[in-house]
């Protein structure tokens, strides 16, 4: 959106065969959203913001690894947005037009680096 908004000519590839609306949930820091907001595109995303007490990550078992103050977190740089994959897909395709993404599998995806010699 903001290479378009420069005048650059803009198309998306979809590493999938297909858009699909599938997945899970996607957490953006603040600093995301604030890059979002740049943008014009934050207004979806940062009505899915959560407020937590406690934050952390834990090991495969559920163990504890690191615990923080959350509230004090939030405070400090803001909270974070947890969104659905589809709907933040949703979101960030809404104002492009249709042109912009083109699915193709990744074998017909342009590189730089030409194939190795056989």
């Amino acid at each position: 959106m903001g290479l378009h908004r420069l005048g650059h000519e803009v198309t998306l590839f979809e590493r999938g065969a297909e858009l699909r609306e599938a997945g899970t949930g996607i957490v953006v820091m603040p600093n995301g959203l604030r890059a979002l907001d740049a943008l014009g595109l934050a207004e979806d995303v940062r009505g899915h913001v959560m407020h937590a007490a406690r934050a952390g990550l834990r090991d495969w078992r559920g163990r504890p690894l690191l615990v923080t103050d959350a509230v004090q977190t939030q405070q400090e740089i803001g909270a974070p947005a947890l969104i659905d994959r589809a709907e933040l897909h949703r979101a960030l395709r809404a104002p492009c037009p249709p042109t912009w993404c083109e699915p193709r599998p990744p074998s017909s995806v342009w590189s730089p680096i030409p194939p190795a010699s056989a």
